[in-house]
Order: C-alpha cells, then sequence, then structure tokens
C-alpha cells in the first residue's frame, strides 16, 4: 500500500511520534498549512506524557490518562496524518521513499517525501553488570515499556 502526498512538493515524513516527531510535525504544519505532514510511529501510543509515567506505576492515574492525542484526534484537530503500529524498514533516499510494516497486522507500507526528519527517540544503554539479561528487568523509554512492566 502505498501513501501518496497532495503535492509532491509539500510531502513531509516525519519517523518518530512522541517528543521530537510530533512537536516538530506540527511546528511546519503552523509555519505552512499547505504541507502534507506525515508522522510514522511504530508503537501503539502517540503524544503522550513521559513524566507521568511515575504516577502509573504509582497507581494515580491509567496508562490512557498519560496520552494526550490519538492518531485520529491528531489528524483531525492539526491536520497531520499518524500512522501509528508502523515500522520503518528501509529509507530510500534516492527515490525519497520510506518502506515499513505494520506491526499489527504485517502489511507492507510505502510511503514518498520530499523532506525527512527522523526523530526517532533514544535507545538505553544498560550497564555492564551481571544480571541485566535476566527476566524482568526493564528499561522503561516509552509508555509501552511502562505498561509492560507493570503487567509483569
Amino acid at each position: 500500500m502505498e501513501m501518496r502526498a497532495r503535492s509532491a512538493m509539500n510531502q513531509i515524513v516525519i519517523v518518530g511520534g512522541n517528543a521530537a516527531g510530533l512537536p516538530a510535525a506540527s511546528r511546519a504544519k503552523r509555519v505552512d498549512p499547505r504541507l502534507d505532514v506525515t508522522v510514522l510511529e511504530k508503537g501503539p501510543y502517540v503524544s503522550y506524557s513521559t513524566c507521568g509515567i511515575p504516577y502509573y506505576f504509582a497507581k494515580m492515574v491509567a496508562a490512557d490518562d498519560l496520552v494526550s492525542y490519538t492518531p485520529e484526534s491528531f489528524e483531525r484537530e492539526r491536520g497531520i496524518k499518524v500512522h501509528n503500529h508502523t515500522r520503518v524498514d528501509e529509507i530510500a533516499p534516492s527515490r525519497k521513499r520510506v518502506m515499513g510494516t505494520r506491526t499489527d497486522t504485517g502489511e507492507r507500507v510505502e510511503f514518498s517525501y520530499d523532506r525527512l526528519l527522523i526523530a526517532t527517540g533514544v535507545k538505553p544503554k544498560l550497564p555492564d553488570i551481571p544480571g541485566t539479561d535476566l527476566a524482568n528487568v526493564f528499561t522503561i523509554i516509552d509508555l509501552q515499556d511502562a505498561i509492560r512492566m507493570n503487567d509483569a
């Protein structure tokens, strides 16, 4: 399935749908409302409060309370298309294409772009000590990690 832009000169694709990607998408759309902005996020959630995760662990809030926008509400309120559950597998700069896989369905997807921003966040670095590879040793980068830890 290929997602085509309305205009070849106005297509921005942003890889990463949280702390850096969504503000960048919003800013681009504010600067030029004619832009066709698409955000790709591999996880199920976008636009959530990472700082609120300790309150989730303390059972003061539910995970859903930390989510500010869903992909549908982001598109409706800001005019930005967000594809969650979309993992980027390959970028072909010469063809200005991003290829990926829907993590919920396995469907292959492709997006064309004029400008591409990679805003994928961080990767945890575990200390070099025995036991970090054992079950129930967690790193928390996003809301999905927090939910996995809480479930364990």
